[in-house]
């Protein structure tokens, strides 16, 4: 995606931002967090912090680094939402999801074009 089209996108992606910027103290991180957010979205081979920060407009990648390495915020709680997000946005009723539920696991087997599921029966947990 170009930085113009994410342009187009301007009222999902700041409801998107919106629901991590409470897991950011200060400002900063929150302001620094939605550029790398922006930066992930767009084109480019690569998606490391010099990079990102250029595409951004950083002069140098140590807001990056610093939002991933020393800010202080809960991954977890991003985690979480995120997985919100997307069941929101993209799940199906009838789905499921990887993980543990109800004792039984998701076992997911590459396929030539798709990734198929199964459900499998697992010993409980002690």
């Amino acid at each position: 995606m170009t930085t113009d089209e994410l342009a187009t996108w301007a009222a999902e992606f700041a409801a998107f931002h919106a629901r991590l910027a409470d897991l950011f103290a200060r400002a900063e991180p929150r302001a620094q967090v939605a550029k790398y957010l922006r930066g992930l979205l767009t084109c480019g081979e690569r998606k490391n912090g010099w990079h990102l920060a250029e595409l951004m407009g950083d002069a140098t990648p140590d807001r990056m680094q610093r939002l991933l390495f020393q800010a202080d915020w809960d991954a977890a709680a991003a985690r979480d939402r995120l997985q919100q997000f997307v069941v929101e946005r993209f799940g199906d009723p009838d789905g499921i999801w990887p993980g543990r539920s109800g004792g039984a696991s998701v076992a997911f087997r590459p396929g030539a074009a798709t990734t198929a599921a199964a459900r499998r029966a697992d010993p409980p947990l002690s």
